[in-house]
């Protein structure tokens, strides 16, 4: 049987020794549920408690889209006052790595000759607040190298910023 995975619980307060979460009110969860703990050959459960995660918002105007097109932005942008050409993939894994000593996900794994790398991860594995971490980085990396963004004002208008 597959795990259970609720990406988010309420926690309803007990004893300081107990941990109790409420299941959504959705039928098949619940049942779900029932099938689990009826087939289970003990009663020791794995655990793992993180916060709730909000998936990145996708489509128009969406922080997802306005990362894409930063980077894109900021890759033409480049490409035309330095004649350097780096791919997309290239800035978008520049920008992940640095902005993960603020918080943007990664993971360490070891190349072939024994040293540590940063792995960043996929922004469609990302929650909001790692993508709102990711999207400040650029942000400000673009302001202190003075290559103006795009965002849109409150009319809808796309204006330089």
């Amino acid at each position: 049987m597959n795990a259970l995975n609720l990406p988010a619980v309420k926690h309803v307060p007990t004893r300081d020794d107990v941990i109790s979460f409420e299941l959504p009110k959705i039928q098949r969860v619940r049942d779900y549920w029932k099938q689990m703990m009826g087939d289970a050959k003990s009663d020791y459960f794995r655990v793992v408690v993180a916060p709730p995660h909000r998936p990145i918002s996708t489509g128009k105007r969406s922080l997802m889209n306005r990362i894409h097109g930063h980077i894109q932005w900021i890759m033409i942008f480049a490409t035309r006052e330095t004649g350097q050409y780096w791919d997309i993939d290239d800035w978008k894994y520049f920008f992940k790595v640095g902005a993960t000593p603020y918080g943007y996900p990664c993971t360490f794994m070891e190349d072939e000759a024994g040293n540590t790398i940063k792995k960043p991860w996929s922004l469609k594995r990302a929650s909001m607040e790692q993508g709102n971490i990711l999207s400040e980085y650029i942000t400000r990396w673009a302001a202190e190298h003075g290559i103006p963004l795009p965002e849109y004002d409150e009319a809808g208008n796309l204006v330089l910023v």
